[in-house]
């Protein structure tokens, strides 16, 4: 075949529409794009395909892409909720002497509880205090994550259990903290301390559960001084002192670790009083530490190792027939989604008086 003539000038307008650039290509071709930025906003990947292939691709075919995308990527929650019995199999494979239970009603799916045996040897080693806390899962079935944190020597946070279950209330925080005490051994609740925001149903279900713990609250801003200077060290007697400092006098008792002030009994920690006294007999200050703050109670705290998992496709096959998922989470509503969490009162007056002021109860004429 040969071509003897040709026209390359042309007057007509180039197609910016192809139908091979559908929803699950779009998907495909950027799923490392929304593996780093799930919420890649709509006009984002409009543009980013003009830009790439100087395609047009409409709105809906955008939003389309990125649940494709995204469901390629987390996964279908139904088929994830129907292997757990599998997955509990594969943890305690993987992690033996772990706790997982499946709580369901009739096979549909209520609740899930998993402490792992690594985090229990681990816990013996942190402090007496365990901070407990709630918050939303998305999704199609929503649900609520019930975690449990204590504090290690190096003053961080330190996962111990956790839960998933459909709604927050006492009968699900009561299931939780029953199982917690039992991984935790926590026979005598005389000696441990519980931080929480005050979550629905939580405050009746610790008192009921642990009725001898202390329950203490969040405070969102808590402004501690110590100075270092103190007017006068006054009697001594045998391994205690009377310090006299900033607000007032106080008795230290060097041999029991303790301050009238309480900082040091509650913190393990010499307060400003109690460093005066040990100064003062030029001891050093290391001596008188908790030993939940040593270098070498933190090694043992991490000295056991979490194995890891592996992928679904090798997991062992449960004999029980799959867990059916709960009705699903009633659609939102139309609109644009809300991003930003709702302040609070003390929130709302912080602001205020940054000089933005807000136009509640303003009339308009």
């Amino acid at each position: 075949m040969q071509i003897k003539s040709a026209k390359f000038d042309h007057s007509c307008t180039k197609e910016h529409y192809n139908r091979h650039v559908n929803a699950k290509y779009i998907a495909m071709k950027y799923v490392e794009r929304f593996r780093v930025d799930p919420s890649w906003a709509i006009q984002c990947i409009i543009q980013t395909v003009k830009e790439d292939m100087a395609v047009d691709v409409s709105r809906l075919k955008a939003w389309r892409a990125r649940n494709i995308a995204l469901k390629f990527i987390d996964g279908d929650e139904r088929e994830q909720l129907g292997r757990l019995h599998d997955y509990k199999l594969e943890l305690l494979r993987s992690n033996p002497g772990s706790t997982t239970v499946l709580h369901l009603e009739e096979q549909v799916f209520k609740g899930l509880y998993v402490c792992f045996a690594t985090l229990k040897d681990g816990f013996k080693y942190c402090r007496p205090l365990i901070s407990i806390d709630g918050c939303w899962l998305k999704g199609i079935y929503g649900g609520q994550l019930l975690t449990a944190v204590a504090i290690d020597a190096n003053n961080c946070i330190y996962p111990v259990a956790w839960a998933v279950v459909q709604k927050e209330n006492k009968d699900n925080w009561k299931w939780f903290l029953n199982l917690l005490a039992a991984d935790l051994e926590l026979n005598n609740s005389h000696h441990w301390t519980f931080v929480s925001d005050r979550q629905k149903g939580l405050i009746p279900a610790i008192e009921e559960m642990l009725p001898n713990a202390e329950h203490k609250f969040y405070v969102r801003h808590v402004h501690n001084n110590f100075k270092k200077n103190f007017n006068t060290l006054g009697l001594k007697e045998g391994d205690r002192f009377q310090v006299v400092g900033p607000g007032g006098q106080f008795v230290v008792d060097i041999k029991d670790k303790t301050c009238t002030c309480r900082r040091f009994d509650l913190t393990g920690i010499p307060c400003c009083h109690a460093m005066c006294a040990i100064w003062y007999k030029h001891d050093n200050l290391e001596n008188y530490l908790d030993d939940y703050y040593k270098v070498s109670t933190y090694l043992k705290t991490y000295s056991h190792l979490l194995n890891p998992t592996t992928s679904y496709e090798f997991w062992p096959r449960a004999t029980a027939p799959p867990v059916l998922p709960p009705a699903p989470v009633q659609p939102k509503q139309r609109g644009r989604s809300i991003t930003k969490r709702r302040l609070k009162e003390d929130e709302m007056t912080a602001l205020l008086q940054k000089g933005k002021v807000s136009k509640k109860g303003s009339v308009m004429t």
